[in-house]
């Protein structure tokens, strides 16, 4: 394992639209160019990134050392915001350079493309959301694995504290019968973002009941029945501007919970992943990644 010191060495591959992780991931582990950031095309990664301390806010688990993208510009220009020292000109380049890879690409059709010459050398590889837009497609690359635990995949968001419910809610809202989802933007892209930490809460071995499709113009509303009887429902309204949401219906009161604290679960993320591979286990539950996936897949299917 090339370290640096007892940090790994991490290249990151990206891009894909309207994705800001490439800027984001890097610039927590390698902190960040002060005088670069304004040229950041994402204003809200410029805003929470400024008001971060370097180094006792950011990861010291590894750096992100290499670079490859699409765009050479592109690359020069994550590169000089959030100090990566080399840029590569083909993808291929990262294989005996880096220790790990972060797949900073949402475009999921790609994943399997992209990721399946880095896990065949035994390369541990994060897989941006959604792993797949299909049940098949996600099996299909988690059967790539070298070894457990080799991939590691998730939502940032299922480890945001803000939208979990405390001890103090839970008590006050009483018996959980319902929970509703609320995201901006595409089904394909941004429903993850709701799935995963509503399922991380309710899944105990919960199995699907049932699942109904609704779609109206740019919305999509997916409606869970749960063997227990609990109901979910995941919505996109494909705007930008809806703030991702989480309803709780108890049968005392409701509650609800706003997203806002991107840094934190991005990092709490990005620090499972590098956890994972220095114990060489799994981080996640393969069984949930399923069960999401196939939400996803029904809901793109309506």
């Amino acid at each position: 394992m090339q370290e640096i010191g007892n940090q790994l060495k991490i290249g990151i591959i990206g891009i894909s639209e309207g994705n800001g992780h490439p800027y984001s991931w890097s610039s927590i582990f390698n902190g960040f160019d002060e005088k670069e950031l304004i040229k950041c095309p994402y204003p809200a990664i410029i805003e929470y990134l400024k008001k971060k301390k370097f180094p006792n806010d950011f990861l010291n688990l590894g750096k992100v050392t290499h670079i490859w993208t699409q765009s050479i510009n592109e690359s020069k220009l994550i590169s000089k915001i959030s100090k990566i020292p080399f840029i590569v000109q083909n993808i291929e380049d990262l294989n005996g350079k880096v220790d790990a890879i972060l797949l900073a690409r949402d475009d999921a059709e790609k994943h399997f493309e992209i990721s399946k010459p880095f896990i065949n050398n035994g390369i541990p590889v994060f897989i941006d959301k959604p792993l797949a837009y299909s049940e098949e497609k996600g099996k299909e690359i988690l059967d790539l694995e070298q070894w457990e635990g080799q991939i590691f995949t998730c939502s940032a968001l299922k480890f945001a504290d803000e939208i979990k419910l405390t001890k103090k809610n839970k008590k006050k809202i009483g018996k959980l019968n319902k929970i509703v989802g609320i995201a901006p933007n595409s089904w394909k892209k941004y429903s993850v973002h709701i799935i995963e930490p509503i399922i991380e809460i309710i899944d105990k071995g919960n199995s699907i009941k049932e699942i109904n499709v609704e779609r109206v113009k740019r919305f999509t509303s997916c409606k869970v029945e749960w063997m227990d009887g609990l109901t979910t429902e995941f919505i996109t309204t494909g705007k930008q501007d809806t703030q991702i949401s989480i309803e709780f219906f108890g049968a005392k009161s409701t509650c609800e919970k706003f997203f806002f604290d991107p840094f934190n679960c991005f990092k709490k993320s990005l620090e499972i992943f590098c956890l994972g591979i220095l114990q060489r286990k799994r981080m996640f539950d393969k069984s949930r990644i399923f069960k999401i996936l196939k939400i996803i897949e029904i809901g793109l299917k309506g």
